[in-house]
């Protein structure tokens, strides 16, 4: 039995580090080798503004997802904006306290609208807080007539009050 030729070490140091480039690509693949997204500023919710929300998202009292144009599919349109009264992170208090300060400032619309027959109510997350948002959003949506369990969806601009 012969022994091979001892490889050359050029081609060992080669292969090491394209393993450990795999094996980085593959940490990678797995979420596991990216950097924690920064914190940015949050952008302040406007008046007007439409979002493709499910139910269980409306009834939620955050949400991190992005208005889209309102002559694509949506179902919530804002109607009110207003800074949030009170020193306390909203998304901090009791169920209770958060709804009960948000009907003073969302309710005022009493359902006048011919479209929409609901509201909602978005306050910052604990991260938008903590970066500066201080803003309690309204939004206004309806239910399906044919499928009561899921928000009755629009494209184009329904806001039919202020």
């Amino acid at each position: 039995m012969s022994i091979g030729r001892p490889a050359n070490w050029r081609v060992v140091l080669l292969r090491l580090f394209v393993n450990f480039m795999t094996f980085l690509g593959v940490l990678g693949g797995m979420g596991l080798m990216t950097q924690p997204a920064q914190a940015s500023n949050p952008v302040a919710p406007r008046v007007g503004n439409c979002y493709s929300l499910n139910l269980v998202e409306l009834s939620s009292p955050t949400s991190t997802k992005k208005p889209v144009t309102c002559t694509s599919s949506h179902s919530a349109e804002t109607y009110r904006v207003a800074q949030w009264r009170g020193t306390a992170n909203p998304a901090a208090l009791s169920e209770v306290r958060r709804r009960a300060s948000a009907e003073k400032i969302c309710q005022p619309w009493k359902q006048e609208s011919k479209v929409f027959t609901n509201w909602s109510y978005k306050v910052p997350t604990v991260t938008e807080w903590r970066n500066g948002l201080r803003t309690i959003r309204c939004d206004a949506y309806a239910l399906d007539d044919e499928d009561p369990t899921q928000p009755k969806r629009f494209n184009s601009k329904q806001l039919d009050f202020s």
